[in-house]
């Protein structure tokens, strides 16, 4: 764990040792290896949130879309909250960016492109 105030207090005593000539090459590499060993920081693990949203099926494309016809004043949010997705993938199945298996296109007219 980083520790830098401990750090710099064993520089500054390794200073002092050298400036009275009574250190060794030995001791020198020592101190400044413990030294550095308070300077590094730990790295945070790169954790992803779980998912909270359902996945995109071809029931929930395709009753979204159904919906959307039905009621084309309802809201992306009303119908995100209503099957638990997420908004944005609500307006991409209105995009038509969702096929038949409910997976995103990559080709097709209703592909995204670059």
């Amino acid at each position: 764990m980083s520790d830098i105030p401990r750090a710099r207090a064993i520089l500054e005593r390794l200073l002092d040792a050298m400036e009275d000539g009574t250190s060794d090459p030995m001791f020198i590499r020592a101190s400044v290896q413990s030294a550095l060993s308070h300077m590094v920081r730990k790295k945070h693990k790169n954790q992803k949130a779980p998912a909270t949203a359902n996945p995109i099926t071809p029931q929930i494309r395709d009753s979204v879309l159904q919906w959307h016809l039905q009621e084309p004043w309802m809201s992306t949010r009303a119908l995100a909250e209503k099957y638990n997705v997420n908004q944005g993938r609500i307006s991409e199945i209105i995009a038509g960016d969702y096929g038949e298996l409910g997976d995103k296109r990559t080709d097709g007219p209703f592909a995204k492109r670059g």
